[in-house]
């Protein structure tokens, strides 16, 4: 059987791209962590469902950053040219200096056109037609840091489309920032662990027992041959 089929029941939202999102809690606390900006689809709708809102952009590649900062920046948006990472690539030093480590970013084109991105990987990049390929070093940021720099008490929604760095992530994810955050989103697949490769379907069960957890309740929005994308609400905030 399924060990994602034990979910309780509860009434969602409005769908935009790959995610969903409810719109009574997104009003209610109008303020958003958009994780992994790409090219900016989500930004528009967001706006479009909460004018008031409020935004935390973060997007590492500087093929996407710089363009997208300027297209939206008349917009309530506060931007972070980072890559999210957990607090366990934060060594000794980095804590007791309040620094955060810097990373392999893999920024290129496709064949087909499309634009693809990983944090450094080269089995990555076997799998694909690469045309155009920049390596640089990107800082790293955490939600916890993310957390600490807003002045709001409560995020309504956390969007992560962040290429394989959600396992670690959300991994991450603590009984602080369960309390801080009230609904989530994001997009899964097959990631490295070292030598190893996790399944995404590995991948997806780890982060539901993480999040169910510390009190979401989580649903599998979709499924893919290489990935989905899984949607998460606080307990207390599920429409019955």
């Amino acid at each position: 059987m399924d060990k994602l089929n034990n979910y309780k029941n509860f009434e969602v939202v409005e769908i935009f791209g790959d995610h969903l999102v409810n719109t009574t809690v997104l009003k209610k606390y109008p303020v958003v962590i958009n994780a992994g900006v790409h090219n900016g689809e989500e930004i528009e709708d967001l706006y479009n469902l909460v004018p008031e809102l409020k935004m935390y952009a973060i997007e590492p590649s500087n093929k996407c950053f710089f363009p997208i900062k300027e297209k939206y920046e008349d917009n309530n948006i506060d931007w972070f040219n980072n890559a999210l990472i957990s607090e366990k690539r934060r060594t000794e030093k980095h804590k007791l200096t309040g620094t955060y480590p810097k990373l392999g970013f893999v920024d290129w084109h496709g064949g087909n056109g499309s634009t693809r991105f990983g944090y450094g990987g080269i089995q990555e990049l076997q799998a694909h037609d690469v045309s155009n390929l920049s390596i640089y070093s990107v800082k790293g940021i955490t939600v916890s840091r993310i957390l600490e720099l807003m002045p709001e008490s409560t995020v309504g929604f956390f969007k992560a489309d962040i290429e394989g760095a959600e396992y670690e992530v959300m991994m991450d994810w603590n009984k602080e920032i369960s309390n801080t955050i009230r609904q989530i989103s994001i997009e899964y697949g097959n990631i490295q662990v070292g030598k190893n490769r996790r399944s995404h379907q590995n991948v997806r069960y780890d982060i539901v027992q993480k999040l169910e957890t510390l009190g979401y309740y989580v649903t599998v929005h979709q499924v893919r041959v290489d990935g989905g994308s899984l949607y998460a609400i606080r307990g207390d905030d599920c429409i019955s």
